[in-house]
């Protein structure tokens, strides 16, 4: 194993070489961690044997794998990476400097003021470490990279264990590539922290209910507590995974009834939900007010329109082509739709099918195992809340339970893997395995929101370029900067910055139409190395060059060679700078 791993190393560290040098970041980024992965598992999968020690060995090089490359997605852009992480920059900013939770009420997102354990830890961490807010975290890419491999790990030793070694292995590789876990471990948002809760939840309950350890109890306590102050999902889908348990275990009425007893006692199970139907009570009516929000979204499950809005919808995805939905622009075209939608969910259609065949395997062959019964539980709640989301995303959003379940689906995708191919057959039962692991692998790779720089999708963060004319228009630019939709919400570049509000105001619409409005305004910021635009809705390619009339129109007043401000009076002269 130490050559193999030396060899993917190598791999992953000329990988971010190139993309470095040459500035083609995808796919090479992707492409060679994919690569660095796939070496140690080809070697993992026709291995005769895999004993304890090399077992552990691999898992602890797939984890520094993960770790190392969520870090450099993490830190080679020039800004944070989404829109969400440059605002709660500024709410730690404000907790840093005045180590009082009362300095960031007056936020945009008020909820985490309420909740505020995400950014607690990211400010504790920056001041451990000394380092700035938008640096600061970067332990959400170390604690995703390292935690959901072991985790994956761990669950696939208690419901597969009689598969050996090689099959947690298998799935601590897959949890290393999970695309849910790279977008949200780059972009780290609170739920980030709250899966990593909830994913130790699981790994506690499970040994809780196998080993009847009383101090068991008490540690879901705390984390039931911890989930409150962090995201407003988790709690509810652990108050939910208590209840599809206990319908589980009265729906399953075997000869096991008795040896579940000593196991999994039903006034336990009913105990835990009790408490996690509390804890959810007291975050959405005591601790926050998202109660009235969750009542308004369930009332517009129940009209009429549901289903014609969930029919409507995947008609226009697979019927409507590359219309681009209801908005048009009459000087760009919009992404192909069913394009888009393939590579955004590419990880989901190669997980999910996967995770239902693993699922009724461990049901046929384990249930009366209580830690099978648990894993069951929960994907099987979560699973019913990502088909509710899709019939109606205002009430339950798909991807937020997606990334709660994604670990908990790849254990299941991993024991149908097994499955799929049983060993002592005349199929080619190794390569048939590598190719359906690489297929996942892949899949979660090259998907969409595994990437923050995707070609078929606005790229997602700022070059040094991009950041350097933003932080000449907030510090030195008087009275409205009109520019593009993404640009005009994020932001400023200095975390420390605070307002005003009204900085900046998005063209995106009449930039898209080709309007003269476009030549109306006092400053005009560009960025021409943009060549797909975000609009509240959609995405979309212009079909013209707007710097031309730009040019003609108005005065060039700074110039960085990716960024230019345009301005409607003369300056002394054109500020142009090379922030290559």
């Amino acid at each position: 194993m130490k050559r193999i791993f030396s060899l993917s190393f190598a791999v992953f560290g000329g990988s971010v070489i190139y993309a470095n040098v040459s500035g083609n970041v995808y796919p090479t980024l992707p492409g060679g961690f994919l690569l660095a992965v796939g070496l140690p598992l080809v070697s993992l999968l026709f291995r005769d044997s895999i004993d304890a020690r090399t077992a552990f060995a691999y898992v602890g090089g797939i984890v520094c794998l993960s770790v190392l490359y969520r870090c450099h997605v993490f830190l080679f852009p020039a800004s944070v990476v989404g829109h969400d992480p440059g605002l709660y920059a500024q709410q730690v900013s404000q907790l840093m400097e005045t180590g009082r939770l009362g300095s960031i009420q007056e936020s945009e997102i008020s909820f985490y003021t309420e909740a505020p354990l995400f950014l607690v830890l990211i400010g504790a961490f920056g001041t451990l470490v000394r380092l700035p807010p938008t640096e600061a975290m970067i332990i959400y890419p170390i604690v995703v990279g390292a935690l959901y491999p072991l985790v994956a790990f761990a669950l696939v030793r208690c419901v597969g264990s009689e598969e050996g070694w090689r099959l947690p292995c298998i799935a601590a590789t897959i949890a290393a590539t999970a695309t849910l876990s790279l977008r949200y471990g780059f972009w780290p948002v609170a739920q980030t922290l709250a899966v990593v809760l909830w994913l130790v939840f699981v790994v506690v309950v499970v040994r809780y209910y196998t080993d009847r350890d009383s101090r068991f109890f008490v540690l879901l306590t705390l984390l039931l507590f911890a989930l409150i102050f962090t995201h407003k999902i988790p709690g509810f889908v652990v108050a939910g995974t208590f209840v599809t348990l206990m319908a589980l275990n009265r729906f399953v009425r075997d000869g096991a009834t008795k040896s579940m007893a000593e196991k999994l006692r039903s006034r336990s199970v009913g105990t835990l939900a009790a408490l996690a139907a509390v804890a959810v009570l007291v975050q959405w009516v005591f601790v926050t007010d998202y109660v009235y929000r969750m009542v308004l979204r369930v009332a517009l499950l129940a009209t009429p329109q549901a289903l014609a809005a969930f029919a409507e919808r995947f008609t226009d995805l697979f019927l409507g082509g590359a219309s681009g939905g209801s908005m048009q622009y009459e000087w760009a075209n919009p992404l192909n739709p069913l394009l888009v939608f393939f590579l955004m969910n590419t990880y989901a259609i190669a997980l999910i099918p996967l995770a239902g065949l693993g699922w009724l395997v461990l049901f046929l062959r384990r249930r009366r195992e209580p830690s099978t019964r648990v894993l069951l539980a929960a994907t099987a709640f979560i699973t019913a809340m990502i088909a509710l989301g899709y019939l109606r995303r205002a009430v339950a959003n798909p991807r937020r339970f997606t990334f709660i379940g994604e670990i908990l689906l790849i254990v299941l995708a991993s024991v149908a893997v097994y499955r799929l191919v049983p060993s002592g057959t005349r199929l080619p039962t190794r390569p048939l395995r590598l190719l359906i692991v690489g297929m996942l692998l892949t899949a979660n790779l090259f998907a969409i929101p595994a990437f923050p720089a995707h070609p078929e999708a606005p790229r997602n963060y700022f070059v040094t370029t991009e950041m350097a004319g933003k932080r000449f228009v907030d510090e030195r630019v008087d009275g409205t900067v009109h520019t593009d939709y993404v640009f005009a919400n994020t932001p400023p570049a200095n975390p420390a910055i605070v307002g005003p509000e009204d900085k900046y105001s998005s063209l995106s619409e009449e930039l898209l139409n080709r309007s003269s409005a476009l030549y109306r305004h006092r400053h005009v910021l560009f960025r021409e190395t943009v060549n797909v635009y975000r609009t509240p809705g959609e995405s979309w390619r212009p079909t013209w060059h707007p710097e031309r009339g730009f040019d003609r129109e108005y005065h060039r007043t700074y110039d960085n060679g990716d960024v230019v401000l345009y301005s409607s009076t003369p300056s002394n002269g054109t500020t142009r700078t090379r922030d290559r």
